[in-house]
């Protein structure tokens, strides 16, 4: 990191990441719903995510600190480098799984996508979170897929509550560990 990266940037960086994890949960208990099945609990889940996000909204606000993306050059770097390389392993496996007649797996395979795009975050921004959350969603989308192929739950409804749970964990915990 530079010398322009600090403490107080980690924990800015935590606080912002429990809002992104946070809305991106609410984000995952919807397209759960694709399954057909569980759906109060997954709208349950989207309402809890919702007052997660504005708790944590607030909590950004009250972390003091600059963001590590405002300062360290590297940090940008290696942040846009792993959302482009997400953004476009999520449109390749889209058409991979398109063409082989198995979009209902799209969830799935976009979080586990999702997941291994922290991994290069998890050292530019100093967060070990990000490496247990990228692990977990991984996981997650693979159970998700493989239940999916036996048939054992619809694999929306998995990646979608799965991931939403793990999401919003880590942003409970991102909002913690920001207060630290």
């Amino acid at each position: 990191m530079t010398t322009a990266s600090s403490a107080g940037s980690v924990r800015k960086d935590t606080a912002i990441c429990g809002a992104i994890f946070a809305g991106a949960s609410m984000m995952w208990f919807g397209w759960g719903q694709q399954g057909g099945e569980l759906g109060g609990l997954l709208v349950a889940g989207s309402l809890v995510a919702i007052t997660v996000t504005a708790l944590a909204a607030l909590n950004i606000r009250r972390t003091p600190g600059r963001p590590t993306l405002s300062v360290d050059p590297r940090a940008r770097g290696i942040y846009w480098g792993a959302v482009l390389a997400e953004v476009i392993a999520i449109v390749g496996s889209a058409a991979l799984l398109n063409r082989a007649g198995h979009p209902a797996y799209l969830s799935s395979v976009t979080l586990a996508i999702v997941g291994l795009h922290f991994l290069p975050m998890m050292r530019a921004f100093r967060i070990r979170l990000l490496g247990a959350v990228a692990m977990a969603c991984v996981l997650i989308g693979g159970a998700a897929a493989g239940g999916g192929l036996l048939g054992w739950w619809p694999a929306p409804t998995a990646a979608g509550l799965g991931g939403g749970l793990a999401l919003l964990v880590a942003g409970v915990g991102c909002i913690l560990g920001s207060r630290r």
